[in-house]
């Protein structure tokens, strides 16, 4: 159900389209059918077609309606149209045109102007004498006189066969669709149907039907163009009541709906020009009510088109006074026809708004003012800037003297006309004349360059605005100033110059200073090794430097399309937000943490980072950045740090194992020698003393010389064996040679002892230019040559043996003892083997080392290398 705005927007749009007389009068002689108005008291308007078929002027026909053009026994079925305009009518009945009586088809709709000022009907009138002529032969059988009014009849008519088929046609018809009679016989109607009506003409003919009335479809033109038409469409049946055939009149439409769509588009263009209007456009009837109103009216008052439509002002909550001069202004247009201006205040939503409305007569077909258009714009700013002006001007000097810059306004002579106080103190600081009207700048400024007066002869001459930066000595000390030279128009051309000097030295400075520390700042920033990156607080990546991009090899425009967690492993994102919830936001910044980032070629990377918080000037957390460091390296180092200790541990644990193995080893070698001296001390030197106290104790008796000389002799014997054993042993313990020779000399004596005691063959080559200084080297040397020499006559089997004794270099001795004997798998050695591992560790203990190369049958070479000398 339509609401009451839309049923007041509908009546107030037909009635502004049903009472625009120039385009019903256009529209009313294009149509090939009657249009009349009438109201209670009669017509009140007819087109020419109306005329025609009543066969009287349109001046008699307005007004009450004559009874007497309507035939006698219709005259009680018009009357009762009369008594209640209210219903729709769409009937037949017959006039009387000169004596002539024709059929007439009359159909109207009521229609009601707003506020019930008028009520009546608009309709149609059409010719039907012919259909009627036609139905009346038939019924009378009267074949020659259907073909007669078939063929003169001017409305294109055509039989229809009941399945569709033309079987006849007149030259109306013939003309309508541009063909000759012969082509159109036989035809389907569907075959002569615009495609796009193919559908809806057959669900209206696809039911049974008697009659059909007003139906407008377009046909298809012998040429393919679309041709409207109005179609009536008769179904006449035999003497048994079945359908025999159907008569089908086409009146031609084109014209009209050619006016139709101009007038729908013009319509719309209009709608469109208004509804899209910037100012407010309104429209009221006689009744002072809305008829209709643009929707800027919404953000004016809060309230929709539609609640105006139907409504004075006064019942929509205007208030009173402003209500009063609104009905004046409307009514005085409304009367006289001339246009009106009003101006006023309003309240909107917004607070007060300046109007200002344009009202413009709309004349009806009478000549009479029906209606008054109202352009309503805003004129709030230009009132409020036409006040600030005026304000303006009552503080411009106040203004212009109490500001810190220096102002001055010259002529086309470059003579001050103006000035403010600052410009005036301003020449005082700086010890320059007193400025007063009609001096000379070029006399003032002396000092300044000739650029300056080329620029105010610029602008004189081009009228436009030069802002220039000077920099000038005064009293020794350098000013920078910045001038604004501004042109003031007089009729058009440049008059004067208005010339703004700020004082920009401090700037300047901060300038510089703020130069110099950006740029120390770009510096750091770039030359950071550790990345620098900040991110908004949705994680956005909003700025970052060389380090960070190259960290993660990433371009700039792919990171400004990422945020932070984008580039971390989806197993940091829940310690991340936990840092950021229970750290960041709560203390400003984080503790330093370590987390890992995900490189653009998909390699992983650790990193060590501390967050802290940037807010916003209202407090607010606004990003955060963070310092960021890779910790590959590191992490690498603490690999290998974690294996080297692990290898140092185990290492120690296999030396420890090996060092015990060695105490014990040495414990026992120093029993068994221990053993082996005190068999020595027991077995032989005991028992020679033994022999010698026995020899001693026969002297104590008488004996004879002889037997004294015996017995003296045995001591003597068992003195020289006891010296013999002691010396050998002394020998073995520690050799002589060692102790008074050179080391040549000594290793000598061990090679010697070596073929004396093991049967060995042994090749010595020494070349040696100084003596070891080192403490107990020379001794750990003969004892090392002398332990390989062993376990080459114990394991090598008969051999011969090279020893040889060189400097390596200027630092290290190299001494080599290599075999020709059986050789064996040092694979195979057992690691707590005493002789050569005890002898390892001596040669380390001295800064030196141990390597042995022996394979099975090729023999053994063991290499020291040792500090020298």
């Amino acid at each position: 159900m339509k609401t009451a705005a839309a049923k007041a927007r509908h009546a107030g749009n037909a009635d502004r389209l049903l009472l625009d007389t120039l385009t019903l009068d256009c529209l009313g002689r294009a149509l090939p059918f009657g249009v009349f108005i009438a109201d209670a008291n009669g017509l009140v308007y007819a087109n020419e077609r109306v005329s025609e078929i009543l066969q009287q002027p349109l001046g008699k026909l307005l007004g009450p309606l004559n009874m007497d053009l309507v035939h006698p026994d219709d005259r009680a079925l018009v009357r009762s149209w009369r008594k209640d305009i209210t219903q729709p009518v769409d009937s037949e009945f017959r006039i009387l045109a000169r004596g002539a009586v024709k059929w007439v088809r009359a159909r109207s709709e009521p229609f009601v102007l707003p506020g019930g000022r008028r009520r009546g009907r608009i309709g149609t009138l059409e010719d039907i004498t012919l259909r009627k002529g036609v139905e009346e032969a038939l019924r009378q059988d009267s074949d020659l006189r259907f073909r007669l009014l078939f063929a003169e009849a001017t409305v294109a008519t055509a039989v229809v066969s009941p399945d569709g088929r033309l079987q006849q046609a007149n030259a109306a018809w013939c003309e309508l669709l541009g063909y000759a009679e012969r082509e159109l016989e036989g035809r389907r109607i569907e075959d002569l149907t615009y495609p796009g009506d193919l559908l809806e003409t057959a669900e209206r003919m696809s039911g049974p039907f008697e009659r059909l009335r007003g139906v407008e479809k377009r046909y298809l033109h012998k040429s393919g163009r679309p041709v409207w038409a109005e179609i009536n469409a008769a179904l006449v049946k035999d003497a048994a009541g079945r359908p025999a055939f159907t008569i089908v009149q086409a009146v031609d439409i084109r014209k009209r709906k050619q006016m139709e769509e101009e007038l729908r588009r013009r319509e719309r263009a209009y709608r469109a020009l208004a509804d899209n209007a910037p100012d407010l456009v309104a429209r009221f009837d006689r009744g002072l009510r809305h008829v209709y109103i643009n929707p800027v009216i919404e953000p004016l008052t809060g309230l929709p088109p539609a609640a105006f439509i139907g409504k004075t002002n006064r019942e929509l909550g205007m208030p009173a006074d402003l209500d009063e001069r609104w009905c004046a202004a409307l009514r005085e247009v409304l009367r006289s026809g001339r246009p009106g201006l009003i101006e006023f205040e309003f309240p909107s939503p917004d607070g007060a708004r300046v109007l200002q409305s344009h009202i413009a007569p709309e004349f009806g077909a009478d000549g009479a003012v029906e209606f008054a258009v109202a352009v309503t714009r805003d004129i709030t700013r230009r009132v409020r800037a036409e006040e600030a002006l005026r304000a303006a001007e009552e503080l411009y000097r106040a203004t212009v003297d109490s500001i810190d810059e220096a102002i001055h306004v010259v002529d086309a002579d470059l003579r001050l006309v103006l000035m403010n106080e600052t410009f005036r103190r301003w020449c005082d600081r700086y010890g320059l004349p007193r400025a007063d009207k009609g001096v000379r700048i070029v006399d003032l400024f002396a000092f300044l360059p000739q650029t300056v007066w080329e620029e105010y002869r610029r602008v004189l001459e081009s009228g436009e605005t030069v802002v220039t930066d000077e920099s000038v000595e005064f009293d020794g000390r350098r000013v920078c100033t910045r001038t604004r030279k501004v042109p003031l128009l007089e009729g058009g051309r440049v008059a004067r110059v208005l010339t703004i000097v700020q004082d920009i030295t401090e700037q300047k400075r901060a300038e510089a200073a703020l130069r110099a520390s950006e740029e120390k700042y770009r510096r750091l920033h770039e030359s950071m090794t550790d990345a620098y990156v900040k991110v908004s607080m949705d994680g956005r990546i909003l700025e970052w430097n060389a380090a960070y991009q190259t960290m993660l090899g990433y371009s700039d425009e792919e990171l400004k399309r990422l945020i932070y967690q984008d580039l971390t492993p989806s197993r940091w994102h829940a310690l991340e937000a936990e840092i950021v919830n229970g750290q960041i936001l709560p203390k400003g910044y984080s503790e330093v943490y370590e987390k890992e980032y995900r490189r653009k070629d998909g390699t992983v990377l650790p990193v060590e980072l501390r967050n802290f918080l940037l807010r916003g000037d209202d407090g607010a957390p606004q990003a955060m950045w963070a310092i960021v460091r890779d910790i590959s390296e590191r992490k690498r180092a603490e690999a290998l740090l974690r294996q080297a200790r692990d290898d140092l541990e185990r290492r120690v644990l296999e030396r420890t194992a090996q060092l015990r193995a060695l105490a014990v080893r040495l414990a026992r070698a120093e029993e068994e020698e221990r053993q082996r001296i005190a068999g020595i001390l027991h077995d032989d030197l005991q028992q020679i003393i033994v022999g010698a106290r026995f020899a001693l104790n026969g002297l104590r008796g008488e004996q004879s010389a002889a037997e004294r000389e015996r017995a003296v002799a045995r001591v003597d014997e068992c003195l020289e064996t006891a010296h013999r054993v002691m010396r050998s042993l002394g020998r073995e313990l520690y050799p002589a040679p060692w102790r008074e020779q050179g080391l040549a000399a000594a290793l000598e004596g061990v090679a010697r002892d070596a073929r004396e005691r093991f049967g060995l063959e042994v090749d010595l080559e020494v070349d040696l230019a100084q003596e070891p200084q080192a403490a107990g080297l020379r001794g750990f040397v003969l004892q090392a040559v002398r332990e390989l020499l062993f376990n080459a006559a114990k394991h090598a089997g008969p051999c011969r043996v090279q020893v040889s004794a060189k400097p390596l270099d200027e630092q290290r001795l190299r001494i080599e003892v290599q075999d020709s004997g059986r050789g064996f798998d040092p694979a195979r050695i057992e690691p707590s083997a005493f002789g050569l591992f005890g002898l390892r560790e001596r040669c380390e203990h001295l800064g030196g080392e141990l390597a042995v190369e022996s394979a099975p049958g090729r023999g053994t070479r063991a290499t020291l290398t040792l500090p020298w000398p």
